[in-house]
C-alpha cells in the first residue's frame, strides 16, 4: 500500500506488498523487492535497490548525489533515522 501523500516516481519498481508511509519520496532507479515497510518521512534516491522483508523507519534517507552507484540492501534491515550516502572512495 501506497499512502497516498507519499511521492513515488513512476520509474521505481515496487513489489505490489510494499508499504510507503506518508510524505516519504521514492525516486526514479529505485527497486524495493516484496514485504518490504517504508515509514513515513523516507527519502530513498536511485540507484538502490531494497531486497525482501526490510523495515526502514522514519527520517531515514538513501541518495546519491555525487556518484551513481549500485546498492542492495536485504533481509529485515533496519534503518532508524539515518542518512546513507555514497563514500567519496567508493
Amino acid at each position: 500500500m501506497i499512502d497516498a501523500r507519499a511521492v513515488v516516481d513512476p520509474s521505481a519498481r515496487l513489489a505490489a506488498d510494499v508499504t510507503v508511509g506518508p510524505f516519504s519520496v521514492i525516486g526514479p532507479d529505485v527497486e524495493i523487492d516484496a514485504g518490504t515497510w517504508i515509514g513515513p518521512h523516507v527519502v530513498i534516491q536511485g540507484p538502490t535497490r531494497i531486497g525482501r522483508d526490510n523495515r526502514i523507519y522514519q527520517f531515514s534517507s538513501r541518495w546519491a548525489k555525487f556518484r551513481r552507484i549500485r546498492n542492495t540492501v536485504a533481509n529485515r534491515l533496519a534503518w532508524r533515522s539515518v542518512t546513507v550516502t555514497p563514500s567519496a572512495n567508493s
